[in-house]
């Protein structure tokens, strides 16, 4: 346990009573005759967790000089006393470390999965187009072994389009439809017109002669 410290400091005549919760302490070492009696010191002891304050330091000087930074509290055998007190610094207790669970240690240093790691498959990650986010449902082959067979070659293959077309779809749909080409069904028989000229000259040819 601390050490209790001096809060207080008083000196009184010896026909004052003693304070409350104050100890006297004697003025001398050894008792000497024809010294007078008539002050008498007080102190008041306080444990350290229940102190604000405390006395620092005593001195004592003649009776006309004062002691910068220092509060008088009497007169002593022809002499002043002077106490000065400060607050008191109080040490935050060291903290305590957290206790840390045995069986969670040696979870870690099992080689044994997990049991919950066991039951979730892991997660796929969702395929990004572009600026526009498309999500695709995998099927979820890891109770069924003979649905393995459903899976196709694109499965798990990332689908992006190309950053033309992001940079459009980005812009807006206006930006899309312009560079759309709108022919009509007249511009299409025109740029598609074919005659069938050979196919109809080969199908009218008499066949060859046997020799």
């Amino acid at each position: 346990a601390a050490s209790p410290v001096v809060t207080d400091v008083q000196v009184l005549s010896d026909r004052s009573p003693q304070p409350a919760g104050y100890s006297r302490i004697p003025e001398f070492p050894e008792p000497r005759a024809g010294v007078s009696r008539k002050k008498r010191v007080y102190v008041r002891l306080q444990p350290l967790s229940a102190a604000d304050t405390a006395v620092f330091d005593i001195k004592l000087s003649s009776k006309s000089k004062a002691i910068p930074h220092y509060m008088k509290i009497g007169e002593l055998g022809g002499f002043a006393v002077w106490c000065k007190k400060g607050p008191v610094s109080k040490s935050s207790p060291p903290p305590v470390p957290k206790p840390r669970s045995i069986s969670l240690g040696l979870k870690q240093l099992s080689l044994q999965p997990d049991a919950d790691s066991e039951q979730k498959p892991p997660e796929r990650p969702v395929a990004r187009c572009g600026s526009k986010r498309s999500s695709f449902t995998l099927h979820n082959s890891g109770d069924d072994a003979s649905s393995i067979y459903n899976l196709s070659a694109m499965d798990g293959v990332p689908f992006t389009l190309h950053p033309r077309f992001g940079n459009s779809l980005s812009i807006g749909s206006n930006a899309v439809l312009a560079e759309l080409n709108v022919k009509s069904l007249a511009d299409i028989e025109k740029e598609y017109n074919y005659a069938f000229v050979v196919e109809r000259t080969a199908a009218a040819r008499l066949p060859p002669s046997i020799c």
